[in-house]
Parts: structure tokens; C-alpha cells; sequence
């Protein structure tokens, strides 16, 4: 592997990138004024969604034949299963096969 030495020349910023660092200096945040009603209906808000969207923990038992095809959908296998166990629960003809 062969190494070369920069010298302050290579280092040159361009002018590009200088008028982007420039862009970025002006640029001004503006604040909205909330007032403390819209923050307590974002709060409960926010706290239902959380609620909702919560996942609980649970242990399954499951063929080692049924792991491993689940398994080969691969990474996020477990998120794919949940949909499934889902879907089937939300739909009352499918869920009706297995009961």
C-alpha cells in the first residue's frame, strides 16, 4: 500500500461547500408560540399513540420445523410472526379454522 503526503493545497475547500457553510450560518429557526392548551393535547395525544402501538413481551412455543421456515424470512422474523398472529386475530373466518 503506498501513502502519499497532502500538502495544504489538497486541503483547498471548494467553493461549493463554502457556499453551502455560508447557507447553513443564515439560516433562521423560527420558533411557533405554543400555548400550553396545544401542549396538553399534543401530551394526551402522544401518550394514546404510545398506548396503542405498545408491544408486550410473550412466549411462544412453536415446531422446530415452523422456527425455521419463520426463520428464513430473515432479520425481523419475529415482527413478521406478530403480523401474522395479528392478522389471524383480526379476521374472525380465519381465526374460526383454527379453533
Amino acid at each position: 500500500m503506498r501513502y502519499t503526503k497532502l500538502t495544504p493545497e489538497d486541503l483547498v475547500v471548494t467553493d461549493k461547500y463554502q457556499e453551502i457553510r455560508r447557507a447553513a450560518d443564515r439560516v433562521e429557526l423560527f420558533e411557533e408560540k405554543t400555548s400550553e392548551d396545544d401542549l396538553d393535547e399534543f401530551r394526551i395525544k402522544r401518550a394514546r399513540q404510545k398506548g396503542e402501538n405498545k408491544r408486550v413481551n410473550v412466549t411462544l412455543r412453536l415446531k422446530p420445523k415452523t422456527l425455521q421456515k419463520a426463520k428464513m424470512l430473515g432479520k425481523g422474523y419475529s415482527a413478521v410472526l406478530s403480523q401474522i398472529v395479528e392478522g389471524v386475530m383480526n379476521d374472525p373466518s380465519l381465526l374460526a379454522k383454527f379453533l
